[in-house]
């Protein structure tokens, strides 16, 4: 959904965000997700204000609006102008770009399976273990998925009623101005598309568990070896050791250049075979792998 505005008072809004980061010399994120946190965060930077609480009020409102009208025009030109399969690989980029953001992104695509609010988007990514060393918010956690188109925002009007682009016409054509048409929107909530539901399938697991495994069929063996050791929950010191004292026959394997047990334990955290939880444990995925082997 576009979020759209007079262009003179998009222009404003803009302009006050960026007066109130260089004031508090803040930097737009790294390009790696491309977020413009200058234009989207602003406007409710803008320092101490001591006026009566209306006036609070509509201007935490209205920096509201300029914070959806940022987020509209950083992503959804660019996301207009990608196909199907471009967003799809955008999207699998994505969950793969960081491993920290990786389970939360993840499971997201499958909650927003069901309609979201941003509320319940935010109070949904907290019981994520890497929610507070990552810092982020539910709300920029869906954005990276918006930007991608795996999940699509549906703004509502006050009835709970979704406010679709044919609504939006048929007030232009009675005259109503773009801030009325604006403020047909109350709140928004979040949906998977069909984009979120193919990149979440090639990005499952057991797929990316699989593509490792092939890539890598020369060390498959010492693969099975950590998932076999990882049945039971162990420390990094614990594996570190236990695979120093493995036979040197062992790795490296076939001739090839050997590697640390770290390297092992991060491909395959990455691919979904092992995962913390209190130490390294094997996954239900990496279970299969084993019992595919007769393990």
């Amino acid at each position: 959904m576009a979020v759209e505005l007079h262009e003179e008072r998009e222009s404003a809004r803009m302009s006050s965000g960026r007066a109130a980061i260089e004031d508090l010399q803040i930097q737009p994120e790294d390009e790696e997700f491309g977020l413009k946190t200058a234009l989207v965060t602003g406007a409710s930077l803008s320092g101490d204000r001591e006026e009566d609480e209306a006036t609070l009020a509509a201007q935490r409102a209205d920096d509201k609006r300029m914070q959806d009208a940022a987020k509209a025009v950083d992503y959804r030109e660019k996301l207009s102008n990608m196909n199907y399969d471009e967003r799809v690989a955008a999207t699998v980029a994505c969950l793969g770009r960081r491993n920290t953001f990786r389970d939360i992104l993840y499971s997201l695509i499958d909650y927003c399976e069901t309609a979201r609010t941003y509320d319940e988007i935010d109070e949904y990514v907290t019981a994520f273990p890497a929610y507070e060393s990552n810092g982020q918010s539910g709300w920029r956690y869906a954005l990276f998925l918006l930007r991608t188109g795996a999940l699509e925002e549906i703004g509502l009007d006050a009835g709970g009623n979704a406010v679709t682009d044919e609504m939006r016409d048929a007030k232009r054509a009675e005259g109503a101005s773009e801030e009325t048409i604006e403020d047909m929107v109350e709140t928004f909530t979040v949906k998977t598309t069909a984009v979120g539901r193919e990149a979440h399938e090639r990005f499952s697991p057991t797929a990316r568990l699989a593509a490792l495994l092939g890539d890598e069929a020369v060390r498959f063996p010492v693969y099975a070896l950590f998932l076999d050791h990882c049945k039971e929950s162990r420390k990094l010191d614990e594996i570190n050791a236990w695979f120093k004292d493995l036979d040197e026959d062992v790795d490296p394997v076939a001739g090839i250049s050997g590697m640390q047990a770290g390297a092992y334990l991060s491909k395959l955290e990455a691919a979904g075979g092992i995962e913390w939880k209190e130490g390294w444990v094997t996954t239900e995925e990496g279970m299969e792998v084993l019992a595919s082997q007769g393990k």
